[in-house]
């Protein structure tokens, strides 16, 4: 078991340096210059080039990705161009709001496809089944981005049920504790169902179709031919192995909660990375662009460890390896 995670941590180490070194180079090929934000054709030549030369744009591209790697190693981020700061304060903000959202995503995804997955298995060839099927089928094929608007014109405009933007409401600060929290939950129902619908369509079909696959073993027809009951089979010797590629599937599911996570925002306004990452490639901010991907890279290989590891500790036959 060590060993397979040590391997796991190795590889995902590689992963990641692979990744930042990537979206440098890419960043530094993209046509454009960051200082067009500041420039303007009336400048003098020589004040241009001392301004590239105090953002370390005039140096070669081998030499600036050494020192950006070096300071990503000591812990520093850079400078963001567009919102003149440090990236890894500007990040320290944002990242609390988008793992708040990603992280209710992927809750009400958990736990809605273990139930309507399971439920779906054993009532399979019914009407349950059949509409569970149809309703997941229609929500992975419509996009997010208009099941946000969808949302937003219904619940918001016509019924007045939920607000339709942002993290909060005007008078946030006036509220009492419990009020506070009750407000961000508010905010947050929409924004969250709208990220989990299309991957909660996916992981409850993975789970009804493991759950059949365990339900017709030869396991489970030895222990029927025990006389052991029904519930018992289904809830404790069925639901166990059937959970294991959902487990799977919610560490590779990770990178597209967080791609899908940067249009809800924008969608809801919600301020995240979703909304910093855009500003910032319009502005061709490289230092912010590449700190998002960094903390976005390191949160997908450190979900996927953290899958693979709690798929060790249900099955067995890995941690004997």
């Amino acid at each position: 078991m060590w060993k397979h995670l040590f391997r796991r941590i190795l590889v995902s180490l590689l992963i990641l340096l692979g990744v930042w070194t990537l979206t440098f180079f890419l960043m530094h090929l993209a046509p454009g210059d960051p200082t067009a934000l500041y420039l303007d054709p009336r400048i003098p030549p020589e004040v241009q080039e001392k301004i590239r030369h105090q953002m370390g744009l005039d140096r070669p591209v081998l030499v600036q990705y050494a020192q950006w790697i070096k300071g990503v190693l000591r812990g520093d981020l850079g400078y963001s161009f567009s919102r003149h700061g440090p990236v890894k304060e500007i990040l320290k903000e944002a990242i609390p709001r988008t793992l708040l959202l990603t992280m209710t995503a992927l809750t009400i995804e958990s736990l809605l496809a273990l139930f309507l997955g399971v439920l779906a298995a054993l009532k399979r060839h019914t009407w349950f089944d059949r509409t569970v099927n149809s309703l997941a089928i229609f929500f992975f094929s419509v996009p997010e981005f208009w099941l946000g608007l969808f949302a937003i014109y219904l619940f918001s405009l016509k019924l007045g049920w939920l607000p339709a933007s942002h993290m909060n409401s005007i008078d946030f600060a006036q509220l009492s504790l419990f009020e506070k929290i009750g407000d961000i939950l508010r905010h947050l129902i929409l924004p969250a169902f709208v990220l989990s619908i299309s991957s909660l369509a996916y992981s409850m079909r993975l789970v009804r179709a493991s759950m059949i696959e365990t339900l017709e073993s030869e396991s489970i027809r030895f222990l029927q031919a025990a006389g052991v009951s029904e519930k018992k089979i289904h809830f404790f010797y069925a639901v166990k192995p059937s959970i294991l590629p959902f487990i799977t599937h919610l560490g590779m599911s990770l990178p597209f909660l967080f791609s899908g996570a940067f249009i809800v925002e924008n969608i809801f306004s919600w301020p995240g990375m979703g909304q910093i990452t855009l500003s910032a490639i319009f502005a061709r901010d490289y230092p912010l662009i590449m700190g998002v991907d960094i903390l976005v890279s390191t949160m997908v290989v450190v979900g996927n460890l953290l899958a693979d590891l709690a798929y060790m500790l249900i099955d067995p036959r890995i941690r004997a390896t």
